[in-house]
């Protein structure tokens, strides 16, 4: 069975990069640009692993993180997220929300492969 994927950006340059990244061993990845879209996925497929950008239009990655968080089907799902806000306060808070992991932009793609690994590896 193969590991799914979301990922939820608004830039489709991010969303290309990343899943360019993890592409591949027996990975299923699917992206969306907005919070809306992202609910709306999550609600009828939901993946092993979601990786959400915090800034959004729509929904904002807080609240698609809280409907995971507060939905019995999805809240299993970890939860990856991306943001350009470097203050650890606000990364505090974030994985305080129930994010397993927190990255800052720039991306770092191998530290977010090896995250991916640990969390889905190869199914």
């Amino acid at each position: 069975m193969s590991a799914r994927i979301l990922i939820v950006d608004d830039d489709p340059i991010c969303r290309e990069i990343v899943t360019t990244a993890l592409a591949g061993k027996g990975r299923a990845i699917e992206s969306v640009g907005c919070g809306n879209k992202a609910v709306e996925t999550l609600d009828r497929h939901p993946p092993h692993l979601l990786i959400l950008d915090c800034a959004l239009p729509g929904r904002s990655g807080i609240e698609v993180l809280r409907h995971v968080r507060g939905n019995a089907k999805l809240a299993d799902v970890p939860v990856f997220l991306i943001s350009a806000r470097q203050s650890p306060g606000y990364q505090a808070a974030m994985l305080a929300e129930g994010a397993q992991d927190y990255f800052t932009k720039p991306l770092d793609l191998p530290r977010i492969r090896t995250a991916v690994s640990a969390v889905v590896g190869i199914r």
